[in-house]
């Protein structure tokens, strides 16, 4: 039942944000759905598993009890505090700097959780540069593909 009303929950903060998407300002000229078309994109496919994971529980003969502070230990916590930590910094810092740390720590301490140990340097530098690399390569797609520049950072302004 907790994992229901938590997943409610979940959905009706999606609802707010698809709703908030609306408030975007598109030009009368754009034709392509403007800021407000990928959000929304992205909180249909939450809203979409959401209510796939809801028909799961729905379903399950053995219903385990959803214990909600559980996501408040171990794994769980630490990427919940490096999302609230990625946010904060998101602003100040801008997409790449900020996005480009969260991944690199969040990465290496998970390979590090699950492997009992970094890897050899060479995989390191490996595994961060790709993670770089693709932190550039979206910040590309985005700026010059799709022309939604993402924030530069306040530190740098």
């Amino acid at each position: 039942m907790g994992e229901l009303i938590f997943l409610g929950l979940i959905m009706a903060i999606c609802g707010v944000f698809f709703y908030l998407t609306f408030d975007f300002q598109v030009s009368l000229l754009d034709r392509s759905g403007g800021a407000a078309l990928w959000p929304r994109i992205i909180i249909i496919f939450l809203m979409i598993f959401v209510i796939i994971r809801f028909i799961q529980v729905l379903r399950e003969k053995d219903k385990g009890e959803f214990v909600f502070l559980e996501l408040f230990k171990g794994p769980r916590f630490f990427l919940l505090a490096s999302l609230v930590a990625y946010i904060v910094a998101f602003k100040s810092l801008g997409y790449i700097i900020s996005t480009s740390l969260f991944l690199v720590v969040v990465v290496n301490v998970f390979y590090k959780w699950t492997k009992n140990d970094f890897g050899s340097v060479k995989s390191i530098v490996i595994r961060n540069t790709l993670l770089i690399l693709f932190v550039i390569a979206l910040n590309y797609f985005f700026a010059e593909i799709v022309n939604i520049p993402l924030p530069t950072g306040t530190l740098w302004s």
